[in-house]
């Protein structure tokens, strides 16, 4: 479900700024994560639907993040700074796993839920305070670091928005082999996610702490999710409708 919300997301970025819309994407995500125990608890129906919303919530995060990198990264280092925003969702699943597992085994499971969340509410508060939609907006930062973003982002402003070639995408063959390659490692990474630790568990019988340690060693050498930046792209509209298909 967090696959469906990217294009209208990201154009609400534009809009009202994509500051409010991650942030608020989080919290919402937050919230929502306290009602998992309850829902789990009462049905399986319920804690589909609490999923279903915590995805849309989720789903804000990344053409939200396209959007600051428009107004924020200079051309010639977006390609970086995107590199390391994106390798934070695999860094974060890699620590989760011990930390959970910690959790679980002094707390129990549902503290997991509420830990996190409460973590995730802190960090927002952070966001909110530190973060800014343009560089002309921050408070943090000094004049020539603002004058060196905004005259690196003057020729990408100037530029006219294009239109977004469906037809030539979507008759394309390596944009198809591209969508297949994103789906099938999808599916594979969040197999693995939600089923090998219940293979460790319930073959292997190992406890919660061994397979999160399992886990993580495995994680390790798991690839980057793979994000294709086309230099010549320059508006949040074509970033995010190729963020959703990929």
């Amino acid at each position: 479900t967090k696959h469906s919300t990217p294009p209208l997301s990201g154009r609400l970025a534009e809009l009202v700024g994509a500051r409010l819309v991650f942030g608020g994407a989080l919290v919402t995500a937050s919230c929502i994560t306290f009602f998992i125990p309850l829902a789990a608890r009462s049905s399986s129906g319920a804690l589909i639907a609490v999923r279903v919303l915590l995805g849309l919530s989720e789903g804000a995060t990344f053409p939200s993040t396209h959007a600051l990198l428009a107004t924020w990264a200079p051309p010639l280092e977006r390609s970086v700074l995107s590199t390391i925003i994106y390798a934070g969702s695999q860094a974060g699943t890699i620590v989760a796993f011990p930390l959970s597992a910690a959790i679980i085994d002094g707390l129990g499971w549902e503290a997991v839920f509420y830990i996190e969340a409460c973590m995730t509410l802190v960090w927002c508060l952070a966001w909110f305070l530190v973060v800014a939609d343009t560089p002309d907006k921050d408070t943090h930062m000094t004049q020539v670091e603002k004058d060196y973003i905004t005259a690196s982002l003057a020729d990408s402003k100037d530029k006219k928005t294009s239109p977004v070639p469906w037809r030539s995408a979507l008759t394309s063959l390596p944009f198809w082999a591209i969508l297949v390659a994103g789906l099938g490692n999808n599916w594979g990474f969040y197999t693995l996610l939600t089923d090998l630790p219940l293979y460790i568990k319930n073959m292997l019988h190992q406890d919660i702490k061994s397979v999160s340690f399992t886990l993580y060693i495995l994680t390790l050498p798991l690839p980057p999710h793979t994000h294709i930046h086309a230099r010549s792209i320059t508006t949040v509209n074509n970033s995010s409708i190729l963020q959703a298909l990929s």
